[in-house]
């Protein structure tokens, strides 16, 4: 995986901020006995959280394009759609995702910190 760029001000504004219902994402945590249980999720920050979860669940390419139309980070997106290619199982996959999503937020949160 490559290095994501450092983000300007307007990008750093799009990933830290909530969105509203209509532009929400749906993931879901999965359990052993109840199964999917859905999520709605209205911020970057909440998708990664969910991320950290023991058995995270978002569908890869909805991701992809909800980060490349809400967010608007194109280059988030094209990493996340060279993750999709390159793992082979949604395990390896969303670990992957997830580092990058750290990645983009950190250097978001360590931008509007200084």
């Amino acid at each position: 995986m490559s290095t994501l760029s450092t983000p300007d001000e307007a990008l750093r504004a799009r990933v830290l901020r909530e969105v509203d219902f209509p532009h929400r994402l749906i993931g879901h945590r999965m359990r052993e006995r109840m199964g999917p249980i859905p999520v709605s999720l209205y911020s970057f920050e909440e998708v990664l959280h969910l991320l950290d979860d023991q058995f995270p669940y978002v569908n890869p390419q909805r991701l992809e394009e909800w980060i490349e139309t809400v967010t608007q980070d194109s280059e988030l997106a094209t990493a996340i759609g060279d993750v999709i290619q390159e793992r082979t199982n949604d395990q390896e996959r969303m670990l992957s995702i997830k580092l990058l999503m750290g990645e983009r937020l950190c250097q978001c949160k360590r931008a509007v910190q200084s």
